[in-house]
């Protein structure tokens, strides 16, 4: 696909070797094969802040229902934290 990019910062020496015809041409490839969807990406993100800005309040994917549903617990945070604390202390009076 012919596509043209125009470099419009400033120039900085080493550029020429960097930003070559094929380097640029890649880039209006990935430009022209990936620029819809990333619109599409950006616009549902636009839409989800919006939403979320009104009052929405956000939900799991369904996907995750069996994960969030299922029983299971996270180990305590106070008493993981307070070992590894402990620990590393006696590893930095040892040094």
């Amino acid at each position: 696909m012919s596509v043209s990019i125009e470099v419009t910062g400033p120039s900085q020496s080493g550029f020429a070797v960097i930003l070559t015809p094929e380097a640029l041409e890649f880039v209006a490839d990935l430009n022209c094969e990936f620029n819809p969807r990333r619109k599409e990406l950006l616009g549902r993100r636009h839409q989800f802040h919006d939403e979320i800005q009104s009052g929405k309040r956000p939900t799991f994917l369904e996907e995750t229902r069996s994960a969030c549903a299922g029983d299971w617990q996270v180990a305590r945070f106070r008493t993981t934290f307070r070992t590894a604390v402990a620990r590393s202390r006696v590893q930095w009076i040892a040094r």
